[in-house]
């Protein structure tokens, strides 16, 4: 079993396409940047470094590589998601209100982001707009009542789970 370390700069989440390995980094200490590794776990390059300009991270919190190989970045402070190529070439952003902090593609492949401490589940069209919304900001005793609305699964039924990190909550959507 062969280990790659990244770094001390936090690591705060992981996806792969059929090829590589996509690592996010930076949430809250360093430059913000993405690292590729092959399946093998041999580094193949990094980008991104800290600012507001296209390719730029103030603190990447979120990554997936979608069904047309674009990777996407929720780029938390910079309120936004940004859109690559698989090589690291910026293509696009998304600007939002809230703090982009879960990216969750679900198995139909409908795109879903979770909006920190707005506190709402945004479900999002192929170019990045909101369709429909569910959730708002509150204390959690209720369904979708977010603290700070923060990771998305998806369990194999259809259900969605989010993390609410302020108030130590895990939320279930049912289909």
């Amino acid at each position: 079993r062969r280990h790659t370390r990244c770094s001390r700069d936090w690591s705060s989440d992981v996806c792969s396409s059929d090829l590589d390995v996509f690592i996010v980094q930076g949430h809250g200490r360093g430059d913000g940047r993405i690292l590729r590794f092959d399946t093998s776990g041999k580094f193949l390059h990094q980008f991104g470094g800290k600012g507001s300009g296209p390719g730029q991270f103030d603190q990447p919190h979120s990554i997936l590589v979608t069904p047309q190989n674009e990777l996407l970045v929720a780029d938390r402070e910079n309120h936004r998601v940004q859109v690559f190529d698989l090589d690291g070439r910026y293509l696009r952003s998304w600007a939002f209100k809230g703090l982009p902090c879960g990216l969750l593609l679900g198995p139909d492949s409908q795109l879903y982001l979770a909006t920190g401490f707005s506190g709402q589940i945004l479900r999002l069209d192929a170019s990045g707009k909101a369709v429909a919304m569910m959730g708002q900001p509150g204390p959690g005793p209720a369904l979708g009542e977010f603290g700070e609305a923060h990771y998305m699964a998806i369990a194999p039924g259809g259900d969605i789970y989010v993390a609410d990190t302020i108030n130590a909550k895990l939320h279930r959507f049912a289909r």
